[in-house]
């Protein structure tokens, strides 16, 4: 009979912890879809219960494993630039451009992609 997967609880913990520092302990708990007093105690220290264990099992093995995946910290990192970016511009026709071509920028970086990684143009 095969063995249940183990799991390090630590790791899990580790990462739990960074992502209720980047957002906060009740959207990381809605994310894995525990209660808030749970996660937080499951942060203390205490062993989660079965159902709780799995659903942190599968967030974990979901968030480890998503590759490029991109946390409220970096985005609001790279709107921090994009706002140095702006202000450093001496004329206001400038930062209008910029502005602009950031904008124009953003909405083509929303569009879906093709599927093959081609374009169509």
């Amino acid at each position: 009979m095969p063995s249940k997967p183990a799991f390090d609880l630590a790791a899990i913990r580790k990462l739990v912890r960074k992502r209720v520092d980047e957002t906060s302990l009740r959207a990381t708990a809605d994310d894995i879809g525990v209660s808030k007093s749970g996660l937080d105690s499951f942060l203390k220290g205490r062993a989660p219960y079965s159902r709780s264990r799995t659903k942190l099992n599968v967030w974990y093995l979901r968030e480890r494993n998503t590759p490029g995946a991109v946390t409220s910290a970096e985005v609001d990192a790279a709107i921090a630039v994009l706002e140095r970016y702006m202000d450093s511009a001496n004329a206001d026709s400038a930062r209008r451009r910029r502005v602009r071509e950031v904008t124009d920028r953003l909405f083509k970086a929303g569009e879906p992609r093709p599927r093959d990684g081609h374009s169509n143009e």
